[in-house]
């Protein structure tokens, strides 16, 4: 298990709706996981079957199937 571990958060500015306020930081997550090479470890509290957990799962298999 990597011990370097990275919180992937920006800094919020400007106005965000409430239900989007997550999409900076679902941006960085699939953005980190396009560019993983070996390995992914992901730690989410909740894992929703809304626009942004497809988006994260759909990034987590495209990793997959780069064999990573």
């Amino acid at each position: 298990m990597n011990t370097n571990c990275q919180l992937l958060h920006p800094p919020l500015t400007g106005s965000f709706p409430p239900e989007r306020v997550a999409d900076p930081t679902f941006d960085l997550v699939v953005a980190e996981l396009e560019k993983a090479r070996e390995s992914v470890e992901i730690f989410m509290y909740v894992w929703r079957s809304d626009e942004a957990g497809t988006r994260v799962g759909e990034a987590v298999l495209a990793a997959a199937e780069r064999g990573v």
